[in-house]
């Protein structure tokens, strides 16, 4: 004995346990609705979705392929389309435990107008791209989020552009293959989920807005930085003038002086890291290397790009994770004002070399508070 489904009018779903012909009940229930016409959907699946606080149990059903009819009148695409997709057509419980990929600790009960919202959204979510590739650009949509361009690639990641169905908000999906972790990427992914939820209410840092999980993969929907990377806009630009350097530095320090507040680390500060929005406001994002750390405690992971990394990262040595941060500062700062990096050589040793030495040009152009700045953090 199984689910069935029945679809009865206007996207409402009559759910029963057993029999593959509708009941009675079922064909009395259309008779009061006017007679709309009862198809079988055919087999619900358990599946389940989280928002960090709460884990919301539900029955996925999937779409019988379409009639001969039904394909004349649509288009190959639609038709293709139509034979995957999946609904949530059933609510069956709403826990507060949270997921393996959520390490929330707070425990209380979801209040009941979340939970009413929650299930208002989960009757609406196609959830069929979550049953796909889950790094293939072929996918068109996550959740709510239909997908277009690819904004990014990692190692075992994608980004890509999402659009809100219902609100057309633009933000960015960073897609995980779970086939591609190992143990130790799996517990950075968690550590990185659970520091960007401590971090979502900074004007100058990344929102984290939901995290969505299937058999084959991790979603996570962030903020959109509309303008793009920092270092583009350089490439394009040229250095900054003072006066906007000192604008964008200040919202730079603002994000690291927050999380170094909560005992994060970054440890992977460079332009490439940091994001424009549509008004030109820097965002701090990629916390992938990102770690606590406790007053007096040494940290020993090279982490980072080689021409942000400080002299004891090179060194070998463990290295205060403040402090590694702030070198890497001053080298964005250098970046900012100047178009170019202040430690660059082409092979690995040099640019070591170079770092160790802390040989680097200080521009003619520079006025002497920004040359200040730059050697007391350098």
């Amino acid at each position: 004995m199984f689910p069935i489904a029945y679809e009865l009018q206007n996207n409402d779903f009559y759910i029963k346990r057993g029999r593959r012909s509708p009941s009675r009940s079922t064909r009395k229930k259309a008779h009061k609705m006017k007679r709309p016409k009862v198809g079988l959907f055919g087999r619900l699946y358990p599946s389940c979705a989280f928002d960090g606080r709460c884990v919301i149990e539900t029955y996925v059903c999937r779409r019988m392929k379409p009639s001969e009819r039904e394909r004349e009148r649509r288009s190959q695409r639609q038709v293709e389309t139509e034979r995957s997709r999946e609904f949530v057509v059933g609510v069956c419980k709403i826990r507060s435990i949270p997921c393996q990929f959520s390490r929330s600790t707070d425990e209380s009960c979801l209040c009941l107008v979340c939970a009413v919202l929650c299930c208002v959204v989960l009757w609406c979510l196609d959830v069929s791209s979550l049953m796909s590739d889950p790094v293939s650009e072929d996918l068109l949509r996550v959740g709510h989020y239909e997908l277009s361009s690819t904004l990014g690639k990692g190692n075992f990641s994608l980004v890509r552009l999402g659009v809100h169905v219902l609100t057309g908000v633009e933000v960015a999906v960073k897609i995980v293959a779970k086939s591609k972790l190992d143990a130790e990427s799996a517990s950075k992914m968690r550590r990185e989920i659970q520091i960007l939820r401590s971090l979502s209410s900074h004007p100058h840092i990344i929102r984290l807005f939901q995290v969505m999980e299937s058999p084959s993969g991790i979603y996570m929907v962030t903020e959109h930085a509309q303008k793009g990377e920092i270092f583009d806009y350089i490439a394009e630009n040229g250095r900054l003038p003072e006066d906007k350097a000192a604008k964008w530095f200040a919202q730079i320090l603002s994000a690291v002086g927050h999380l170094h507040g909560l005992g994060i680390v970054h440890r992977d500060l460079k332009a490439e890291n940091l994001l424009l929005d549509e008004h030109q406001n820097v965002k701090l994002a990629d916390f992938g290397f990102s770690n606590f750390y406790s007053s007096g405690v040494l940290l020993s992971t090279w982490c980072g790009s080689p021409p942000y990394a400080a002299p004891e990262l090179f060194e070998g040595k463990a290295y205060v994770g403040p402090k590694a941060d702030i070198w890497s500062l001053g080298v964005v700062l250098y970046v900012l004002v100047s178009g170019s990096l202040p430690f660059d050589a082409p092979t690995l040793h040099e640019l070591k070399a170079r770092v160790l030495s802390c040989q680097y040009r200080v521009p003619f152009f520079l006025s002497s508070h920004c040359e200040d700045l730059l050697k007391g953090l350098l």
